[in-house]
């Protein structure tokens, strides 16, 4: 059967409202093999499990993002409008609803991560500074603070784990030509994660509970585009390969207790138009492994749990278009495609040791912050 073909008959299933298995494939850097054949094909495949699916809404905005959950549930992201730089961040959890987590005296913020004590983590604007984005750490007792008072550059806070620690970026990520990884503590302050040998800039995207981060970074001349990279205080930073080319939104996006990394890998050239985007999935006994259902042009991979359940979305073509759909994988029971409200596209963005996944989905002109639960769970 053609590519295109495929396509067609994924999008025909989609529309239809499958929502089952997606027969799971596998490689390692861009070649199957018999370590991922053993990993997803081995015939084990459980029956795919029950999914509730939460509309969040947008909470009175236009649109709205969920882009973490921790463990009690609780959803951080940001209302927007469409083409509009207004973001605001929020935290909603289900007992309280939703929160408005304010500025930093600007107009914008945006939350991106949450510990298991509720703190938030993210980027805001400061009044001095009305649209720069400066990384800020929230709480219940302090509300928010500028996390980096002194720096007076671009700064991010991508992740917060549950001992405090946060990991983020100074200066422009978008250039990876200068930026600077970092993990601050309110014990130890700030420290900068460095870069690799050769390299003149890093990003640091997740934390786990051990101190280890993942994130990308260039590797100098002789190395070109971005690789990602795992730091550690007690081994550095440490080069996880090859993952795409500059500004191509390639890297690691998240990481687990057991150090299994998760994120997207950009293939150069592509296969074919639009079809260079992996989610990848690693380990330090295995290495890179490809996530893409069979038919899907693309992938992306942003979230895991400690049971190595990994979340993201897949992309297909319909009607001449492609359409993002979020998925659920594990080595258990493969690909499952989360439901929806609408066939225009959703993408899961976060997963806490419960199965309850975080994300956003598409539909009516709006953009809605959403909640799965996987095994049911209260909806």
């Amino acid at each position: 059967m053609s590519a295109r073909r495929m396509l067609r008959v994924l999008g025909v299933a989609l529309a239809a409202g499958a929502c089952g298995d997606i027969t799971a494939v596998g490689s390692q850097d861009g070649m199957p093999t018999e370590a991922a054949a053993n990993r997803i094909e081995s015939g084990h495949f459980r029956a795919a499990p029950e999914i509730a699916f939460e509309d969040l809404g947008t909470f009175g905005a236009p649109n709205a993002n969920g882009r973490a959950i921790n463990q009690r549930g609780d959803v951080v992201g940001h209302t927007f409008t469409t083409g509009v730089p207004d973001e605001r961040g929020f935290l909603w959890s289900p007992g309280e609803g939703y929160r408005d987590l304010g500025t930093l005296g600007g107009t914008q913020s945006f939350a991106n991560g949450i510990n298991a004590r509720g703190d938030v983590v993210g980027r805001a604007a400061r009044a001095t500074e009305p649209n720069r984005a400066q990384a800020f750490l929230w709480t219940r007792s302090a509300g928010m603070i500028d996390l980096l008072p002194d720096v007076d550059v671009r700064t991010e806070a991508f992740a917060i784990n549950n001992r405090g620690d946060v990991a983020g970026t100074i200066g422009n990520l978008f250039l990876l030509s200068g930026p600077r990884a970092f993990v601050w503590s309110e014990r130890q302050g700030l420290t900068e994660l460095g870069n690799l040998p050769g390299g003149g800039g890093a990003v640091a995207r997740a934390i786990n509970d051990r101190g280890q981060v993942v994130g990308e970074a260039s590797a100098g001349p002789d190395a070109p585009g971005i690789h990602g990279f795992l730091w550690s205080k007690q081994s550095g930073m440490t080069d996880l390969g090859y993952m795409g080319t500059i500004n191509s939104q390639a890297g690691p996006r998240a990481i687990n207790e057991r150090g299994h990394v998760v994120g997207n890998r950009v293939l150069d050239p592509p296969s074919e138009p639009g079809a260079n985007r992996r989610a990848v999935f690693w380990t330090p006994a295995e290495g890179f492994l490809d996530l893409l259902p069979p038919g899907a042009l693309s992938s992306v991979a942003l979230g895991i749990n400690n049971r190595d359940e990994v979340v993201g979305a897949y992309f297909y073509e319909k009607d001449g278009l492609p359409v993002a759909r979020a998925f659920l994988w594990s080595a258990t029971y493969g690909f499952v495609t989360l439901p929806e409200r609408a066939e225009i596209g959703t993408q899961a963005q976060g997963i806490n040791d419960a199965g309850d996944i975080v994300g956003f989905s598409r539909g009516g002109g709006q953009v809605h912050a959403v909640v799965w639960h996987v095994g049911g769970g209260r909806p």
